[in-house]
């Protein structure tokens, strides 16, 4: 069931906007699969991962309280109301009660926007782990559609995702998303699950003592796949996509520390060819070398990969770079604007879903034109600006457990030069793909697509999975 809501929010969650035509098919589909899901909820499912459903619980219950109308008196003096209550007055709709959000039919599609990933999660946290961490490779084939879908796109022009979006993409390689940032930001999270999906690999053969042909098949088809994914980040034409992928590629190492047991395996091959091969990679010297090799051998496929991609011409990332200036950028130029909405609608905000008509009101002259701020292409001042201090103590809340966990699963790795378990690694997994959807947040809205909603709760279930040697909220579950 979890699976064939990942698919749904692919194939119809690919935008952003509350006006598609293909939410009124997500949507229903969503509700319909998380009341299967609260049905056979149990309360065990709850204590295992109380913080996940602490952080859901509040994020719905903010938009909720938005609309709660409240006497005029207390709605017209709260921050940022003034001007409305002018308006109220000089309408003759004085004394109506209101609710707290200056738009509560855009409040009320940020809370419906919240049932899709929340459907996510009641039903992951039923999956007993293998079968979550089954979630890896059902995800990599949907990067792997997404990549060939934008291919078809960057060479034939064709604008395909259009019938289920009211907005056109252009003809743009973003694959099944309809933003060319938010496509970027899924190709970036495939690194991190290749990477794990190579060393599990690894680790299980090592164990299992599978011979070396068969226990490279899964690591040289995964860089295969990475290699793939190069060139369409910079086919996208996403500047934050680089940066982004450059982070995943640099993260990439942490899944392969003290993590591959190579000493059993050597073991294992005293006799035949490969042998004495072996056993010199074992010594000090052997590893160094092999290391700095691969190490050159990448940077070799990287540049080749970038060097065809600027000779073909088809590095728009980079044409965006040369051509665009960061200062003259419409995003930048509104973030002072932004700061004062934040202090204009603090401490409660203008309502959850709201920043586009707050905007409206706060826009300088200077910044009137025929493109307009949708977002604030900062999910985490928006987040301010739209709910007040109980949206960014929420995501204070989630910084800090990020820290703790990240603190938690770096050192047990650190400490425990045994520890192969796939528990941990898909915790690294999860971290790594939650910090990405931070770092693309301070420049874009990735997290109000419900596709990349979705991979951020798979990420947040891996990341709150048990680390061998430490205690945690989680409890065995029968599996169902």
């Amino acid at each position: 069931m979890t699976c064939l809501l990942l698919v749904v929010a692919f194939s119809l969650g690919g935008s952003s906007r509350g006006d598609v035509p293909a939410l009124l098919f997500l949507r229903p589909i969503a509700i319909f699969i998380l009341g299967y899901g609260l049905w056979t909820l149990r309360p065990a499912h709850i204590a295992a991962h109380r913080f996940l459903f602490g952080f859901a619980f509040v994020a719905l219950a903010i938009p909720l309280l938005h609309l709660v109308c409240l006497p005029d008196a207390m709605w017209a003096g709260m921050p940022g109301h003034g001007l409305l209550a002018e308006i109220d007055r000089s309408a003759g709709l004085a004394g109506a009660w209101r609710p707290l959000s200056i738009a509560p039919e855009t409040t009320r599609n940020a809370l419906l926007s919240e049932l899709v990933p929340l459907a996510v999660l009641v039903l992951g946290v039923q999956l007993p782990e293998r079968e979550l961490h089954l979630l890896l490779p059902f995800l990599l084939g949907l990067g792997a559609i997404s990549a060939t879908l934008a291919v078809i796109q960057a060479v034939s022009g064709a604008d395909i995702p259009k019938p289920l979006y009211s907005t056109s993409t252009d003809g743009s390689a973003v694959g099944l998303f309809v933003n060319r940032n938010h496509q970027a930001l899924f190709l970036a999270t495939m690194f991190p699950m290749l990477a794990t999906a190579a060393a599990s690999a690894c680790t299980t053969a090592a164990s299992a003592g599978t011979k070396a042909p068969r226990k490279m098949l899964v690591p040289l088809l995964s860089a295969a796949y990475a290699l793939c994914l190069m060139p369409l980040l910079l086919v996208t034409g996403s500047r934050a996509g680089l940066a982004l992928g450059l982070v995943a590629i640099l993260a990439i190492p942490l899944f392969f520390l003290r993590q591959c047991s190579w000493q059993d395996w050597i073991h294992r091959e005293r006799s035949g060819a490969i042998g004495p091969v072996m056993r010199w990679w074992a010594t000090r010297r052997g590893k160094t070398l092999i290391s700095v090799v691969c190490l050159l051998l990448m940077l070799v496929i990287v540049w080749a990969v970038l060097a065809t991609a600027y000779a073909s011409g088809r590095t728009e990332a980079f044409d965006r770079f040369r051509s665009s200036s960061i200062v003259d950028d419409l995003r930048f130029r509104a973030l002072p604007t932004i700061w004062s909405m934040l202090g204009y609608y603090w401490p409660l905000g203008s309502g959850a879903g709201t920043f586009e008509k707050a905007y409206f009101v706060a826009e300088p002259d200077g910044l009137l034109g025929a493109v307009f701020m949708n977002h604030a292409h900062n999910d985490w001042l928006e987040v301010g600006v739209t709910t007040g201090i109980a949206g960014l103590g929420l995501l204070v809340a989630a910084v800090v457990a990020f820290g703790l966990r990240s603190y938690r699963a770096v050192t047990a790795r650190l400490k425990s030069p045994a520890d192969r378990s796939k528990s941990t690694q898909f915790v690294l997994l999860g971290l790594v793909v939650i910090l990405l959807c931070a770092l693309a947040s301070l420049g874009d809205y990735p997290l109000r697509v419900p596709a990349l909603a979705c991979v951020l709760v798979v990420a947040a279930l891996w990341a709150d999975g048990r680390i061998p040697g430490q205690r945690t909220g989680t409890v065995a579950l029968d599996d169902n």
